[in-house]
């Protein structure tokens, strides 16, 4: 919580990368990039929920084997190289009918 409100984390993750494939799934030290980020998302005292998106029945998989929420598979349609991130958040926040508070992104190929 941050002043009072509760702070969600989405971390946006699809398959179908072209210039690596699988990267989200890429192993780093001991964990995948998904895995990392969905760890250092936990470890943030003030994030009170933490969401994976994703089209990936794989990464849906490891968001459930990590105590993560996960609404369900993302829409094809928000799974494409020109889908904006800004739908798939505002997606994700219909899904889980998040009302009010912080929103923080979080990207597992940008830590």
């Amino acid at each position: 919580m941050i002043r009072g409100k509760p702070v969600l984390a989405i971390i946006p993750v699809r398959a179908g990368s072209k210039g690596i494939p699988g990267k989200n799934l890429k192993t780093v030290g001991r964990d995948t990039l998904l895995e990392r980020t969905i760890k250092l998302s936990k470890a943030c005292t003030f994030v009170d929920q933490t969401v994976v998106s994703t089209d990936d029945e794989t990464m849906f998989g490891v968001a459930q084997r990590h105590g993560v929420s996960s609404p369900s598979l993302r829409p094809a349609a928000l799974a494409t190289d020109n889908a904006l991130t800004i739908d798939v958040v505002l997606h994700t926040l219909e899904s889980i009918s998040f009302v009010k508070g912080y929103v923080l992104l979080l990207q597992v190929t940008t830590p």
